[in-house]
């Protein structure tokens, strides 16, 4: 058996504790190789010749995170040295390993190729003729990853292990601090699930609204730039962060939706003109205030007339007018930038122009917020 092992594991570097992906979590490994003794009795760390003994195992691991895995490793072989005699006799023991591994990937399942650093704690027995003895083993070392498919890797792991003592030495007393090194190569295969994951961001395709696109799972997986949720593409202020029921914009409080309220009927001018009268004085400057304070705020100014006259003049009147509005607030200390303003004459009407009433609805300035 140790010819086979040898033959399968020479030349190879190390073993593997996990391959797998976001998308398949779970793995089990199996591994052959080699490992050599460094203790009292001498050292075959890196000396290919009748010191190297085979060893199989298996391992079952989990992925926490795109970048750490967490394994349970088990490893039997034997384990021979040189005995000092002369001619050379080399004693053979039979081991069993089991620890717990904790693995940092230094690149995530997004590369084919990835290197990696691991650590661990566990326990090492030997077996030999009439007792069976016990002894702690701190394993830790380095690796390398190939994902040949989705569902199978390949890993070659360079272990080494630390042990408190393994009676191993001519002086079982003395308890003497031994190490080992392991030489292995895996076959991985990952299971845990089949769900797709093309862009990468934790969220199966199935479930996906944009596939093709890295976003968050709050946002089903779309992109959410301002982080409030609501996924670019549903969100009117993408770059601001608001809420749901806003459709992504911030919430405009009661004051300032009070002062546009106001606005809807307090901002008047002479008749057929487009000269604000005095009295709308009081409320435009409220608006200033509030987009003075609020520095987020964009203001769009928006003109309409009752439909007496010609439709043309209609028009044109009600953008001369939203046009009034915008320069006041500018003479005010707003910036140009944050004001847009546009007339729609008589073709949004709120109410019925057949009477005065609802022709004095329908002139009106209405001002909305923007982001």
């Amino acid at each position: 058996m140790k010819r086979i092992l040898l033959l399968l594991a020479f030349g190879s570097l190390s073993y593997a504790t996990t391959a797998q992906t976001s998308t398949n979590k779970w793995a089990i490994g199996f591994h052959v190789g080699v490992e050599q003794y460094k203790g009292e009795l001498g050292s075959g760390f890196f000396k290919f010749g009748q010191d190297l003994n085979g060893l199989v195992g298996l391992d079952v691991s989990r992925q926490l995170t795109p970048r750490f895995d967490v394994a349970f490793h088990t490893t039997y072989g034997d384990m021979s040295y040189d005995n000092g005699t002369d001619p050379v006799v080399f004693t053979r023991k039979n081991m069993f390993q089991a620890n717990v591994q904790g693995r940092f990937n230094i690149l995530t399942d997004a590369s084919k190729w990835r290197p990696y650093i691991f650590a661990g704690f566990g326990h090492m027995r030997f077996a030999d003729g009439n007792y069976s003895q016990a002894n702690t083993i701190i394993p830790y070392g380095l690796g390398l990853t190939y994902q040949v498919k989705p569902n199978l890797a390949l890993r070659l792991q360079e272990t080494f292990i630390y042990s408190d003592f393994d009676r191993m030495d001519s002086d079982p007393s003395k308890k003497l601090n031994d190490s080992y090194l392991q030489h292995s190569i895996s076959l991985v295969f990952n299971f845990g699930g089949s769900k797709k994951d093309k862009d990468g961001d934790g969220v199966a395709d199935e479930k996906d609204e944009c596939p093709d696109l890295a976003g968050t799972a709050d946002a089903n997986g779309c992109p959410d730039s301002d982080g409030d949720g609501v996924a670019d593409k549903d969100d009117k202020c993408p770059d601001v962060a608001g809420v749901m029921e806003n459709a992504g914009c911030p919430k405009v409080n009661e004051a300032d939706q009070k002062v546009l309220k106001d606005a809807l009927h307090g901002i008047n001018f002479e008749t057929g003109k487009d000269v604000l009268n005095e009295s709308s004085n009081e409320v435009l400057d409220r608006i200033v205030t509030m987009m003075k304070l609020n520095a987020k705020f964009n203001l769009e100014i928006n003109g309409h007339t009752d439909s007496q006259g010609e439709d043309d003049l209609n028009l044109n009147l009600s953008e001369k007018r939203a046009a009034a509005v915008k320069n006041y607030l500018i003479a005010k200390g707003i910036s140009a930038d944050r004001l847009t303003a546009k007339g729609f004459g008589e073709t949004q009407p709120i109410a019925d122009n057949s009477t005065a009433e609802g022709r004095a609805e329908n002139r009106r300035v209405e001002l909305k917020i923007k982001f």
